[in-house]
């Protein structure tokens, strides 16, 4: 009798069991329980929810894991194209999870995107079995340009530049197209795309009329990539008539005028009658020769005196020239002064002789012929006498 009851307990027992696990597998919360899902870098958590397909502005991207079955793993993130076309690892990291709730286990950062040519993902946890979501990344490939220069005058040569960015691998061209102030096309030219990035103009144009021109750059597109058209009253230049240069003058003083083999020549340059002049004056040596021996450079910063600073030695004799140029700038004429207006003699040096002495004879008496004899060394063709 007690036999019949234990085998009766235990078939109701195991049918118990059975009947407990199929409700458990029928349960949502245990359909969540493992899960991963992807949201916008530095949300909250379930800022996007666990669903597939879920659309991410474009930016960082966090990876979050509730109840994981492995406390560290590797992430892997793959480009995944239009159906029926290879998905294409992109960029892989790894994971830490601990703890028994959802929390953030890895961040993946903009620039893993960029190689891919559109916005669709998928990622999986590779070492926590059948965990993997997709994903759209909703980037809008931007443009953002620069004209050079702002202002110019008459004459002057105006550039442009535009800055790709958000693209997913962007390839194409990039348009750019310069206005006359008059709203007429005067210069189109284009560069070619190879991902996010600076793109200039290579020959720019040059500006024949007064007025506001402007610049517009439009990215062509691609695929993954739509295209995108600067603003054209965003890039202003402002073209002036040519500014009056005005005519400096220079005035020069060799330092010294005259001086022995050896000596460092140095020269003073005094910039006169400038509208506030910036640029730099040359000092250039000549030789006797009238072959360059010797240059420096001196900043401009208004009229004034500029000097040379280390100078140069003489090493020959006859007569060295100095010239001083100003370079000019956009206010103020080039001038520089002449050659002949700062002439420098170059002599030899006296040199120091040495002499030693030997009395003849070194010993004598009283009544002897008492001589000396000189010996001259280290001269440079001496004369004069000895006493």
């Amino acid at each position: 009798m007690l036999r019949r009851w234990r085998s009766l307990a235990g078939l109701s027992l195991t049918a118990g069991l059975v009947l407990i696990m199929s409700a458990v597998g029928a349960l949502p919360a245990a359909a969540n329980q493992g899960d991963i899902w992807t949201q916008p870098g530095g949300t909250a958590e379930e800022t996007s929810g666990h669903s597939h397909e879920v659309h991410l502005p474009c930016g960082n991207v966090d990876i979050w894991g509730d109840k994981l079955d492995n406390t560290s793993g590797t992430w892997v993130l793959y480009h995944q194209p239009p159906p029926n076309t290879d998905e294409t690892e992109i960029a892989r990291g790894t994971y830490a999870y601990s703890g028994h709730e959802s929390m953030k286990i890895a961040t993946i950062g903009m620039s893993a995107f960029h190689s891919a040519t559109g916005p669709h993902f998928k990622l999986e946890l590779e070492n926590d079995n059948s965990k993997w979501k997709t994903f759209w990344l909703d980037c809008q490939v931007s443009i953002a340009t620069t004209q050079n220069p702002s202002t110019a005058t008459v004459g002057a040569t105006l550039n442009d530049s535009a800055t790709l960015s958000n693209g997913f691998s962007p390839t194409g061209h990039i348009t750019f197209t310069l206005y006359d102030p008059s709203g007429v096309v005067a210069h189109t030219e284009s560069v070619n795309v190879n991902g996010n990035g600076v793109y200039s103009t290579a020959t720019g144009h040059l500006a024949d009329v007064v007025g506001t021109w402007y610049w517009q750059a439009a990215y062509s597109g691609n695929d993954g990539n739509n295209p995108v058209t600067s603003d054209r009253a965003a890039e202003p230049v402002v073209v002036t008539e040519e500014q009056h240069q005005a005519q400096p003058s220079i005035s020069t003083a060799p330092n010294p005028t005259s001086a022995i083999v050896g000596s460092t020549l140095n020269d003073t340059a005094t910039l006169s009658g400038g509208n506030h002049p910036t640029g730099t004056i040359t000092f250039t040596l000549f030789d006797p020769h009238d072959a360059s021996a010797y240059t420096e450079t001196a900043t401009v910063s208004g009229n004034g005196p500029y000097s040379t600073v280390h100078g140069f030695a003489a090493n020959t004799v006859g007569t060295w020239h100095w010239s001083a140029a100003y370079s000019g700038d956009a206010n103020n004429k080039a001038v520089h002064s002449q050659m002949a207006d700062e002439p420098v003699v170059i002599t030899e040096g006296e040199v120091q002789p040495s002499i030693s002495t030997t009395p003849i004879p070194e010993t004598a008496k009283v009544g002897d012929v008492l001589k000396d004899q000189a010996t001259l060394v280290d001269t440079n063709d001496a004369t004069g006498t000895i006493t």
